[in-house]
């Protein structure tokens, strides 16, 4: 869901997203008052002249749909991205007042502000850039019959997860789509080409939401990353926290490992997929990132880093293992803390399941403090 509020002055308006895949719909009196009342918390939060900065009016909607009820809150997302926008044509000022008309809706004065409720656009784009890179990549490294996976998990789920936790690797396996039943782990989605309608999407997301559901890769994410998360009462699987899965070079299937790809496919891919995961992580908004990659590609995040890397828990054993903690600050403000780990293999590969346990409790406290 995108909420878009539109600040008419003679030059500027401004706008604010607030993504949500959760679908409200927006009537009633209740629903009114409730605009009615958020409108002139805005207006006098907000001096009209000159327009406030938008990091500034982004953090005040943050703080003030904490103290909402949990239905309202479902229109804001603690990630608020703001941008400006050039002033709205009489034509379609006219246009969306026909549209409230014709479903009797209230329509506010316009010396404050519109409150209009669409589709997400933004999670909308994402899975378009996704299925271009699909169409565009070079075919004879890429997993024929596949689709591009922009995110692994029930993102519904997620989204309303108290603590929000990405895991991060480099590209999806080749055995996601097993040869005897390609789409197997993604039901449905067979049927999924671009150019993509939104409907279509939406059917694409509900196939990326269910892959935990039906037949997930276990051999991989069980030993992985799963250990870590329960250790910080996150999971795959369900609970009070569902945690997602993210690829930071590609979202496409290689028919080879990405060590084993020739280097100027791993380039071609990875300059656009990289670009992708970071507006996909700006949408995901997440508390925690737990990344298992080389240091190289650890090194390609672009987030405002708060700090230098510094060793976490480090595992005291003949050859000790040794986690690092960064804290980044996201497009819309927010503060996440990434823990990064080698991989081998498997994410934290050559780390026991209790020791990743144990190093996903003291990240929870870590996070806490």
């Amino acid at each position: 869901m995108c909420i878009k509020l539109l600040w008419p002055t003679s030059r500027n308006s401004r706008t604010i997203y607030a993504q949500k895949e959760s679908v409200c719909s927006l009537h009633g009196l209740a629903c009114q008052r409730s605009l009615r009342n958020w409108r002139s918390r805005i207006q006098s939060a907000t001096p009209r002249y000159p327009p406030a900065p938008l990091s500034a009016l982004s953090e005040e909607l943050r703080n003030r749909s904490r103290r909402l009820p949990r239905v309202w809150q479902l229109f804001f997302s603690s990630n608020l991205r703001a941008c400006s926008l050039s002033e709205r044509p009489v034509s379609e000022r006219a246009q969306l007042d026909t549209e409230h008309h014709k479903h009797g809706k209230h329509r506010p004065p316009p010396a404050i502000c519109d409150i209009l409720v669409t589709v997400d656009h933004n999670l909308f784009e994402l899975v378009e850039s996704a299925w271009q890179q699909y169409d565009e990549a070079p075919r004879e490294h890429i997993v024929t019959p596949s689709m591009p996976i922009l995110f692994f998990g029930d993102l519904a789920a997620y989204e309303r997860s108290p603590l929000r936790v990405v895991s991060v690797a480099l590209n999806p396996s080749y055995k996601e789509f097993p040869k005897e039943e390609p789409f197997q782990r993604f039901p449905g989605a067979e049927k999924i080409s671009s150019p993509l309608a939104e409907e279509t999407a939406s059917k694409y997301i509900e196939a990326l939401s269910g892959y935990f559901s039906t037949k997930p890769y276990g051999r991989w994410f069980n030993p992985g990353f799963e250990p870590l998360l329960q250790g910080m009462g996150s999971s795959y699987y369900g609970g009070a926290n569902v945690a997602l899965h993210t690829d930071i070079c590609s979202p496409l299937a290689t028919s080879l490992t990405w060590s084993d790809l020739p280097q100027t496919v791993c380039t071609t891919l990875s300059k656009t997929g990289n670009e992708l995961w970071h507006r996909l992580i700006n949408r995901l908004d997440p508390d925690v990132m737990l990344i298992s990659v080389k240091k190289a590609y650890r090194d390609e995040i672009k987030f405002k880093a708060l700090m230098d890397w510094e060793q976490f828990h480090p595992i005291d054993r003949e050859r000790p293992y040794h986690f690092y903690v960064r804290r980044y600050q996201l497009l819309g403000g927010k503060t996440t803390v990434a823990l990064f780990g080698q991989a081998a293999q498997i994410p934290f590969g050559t780390v026991s399941g209790s020791d990743k346990c144990a190093t996903g409790r003291h990240l929870l406290e870590l996070i806490h403090v």
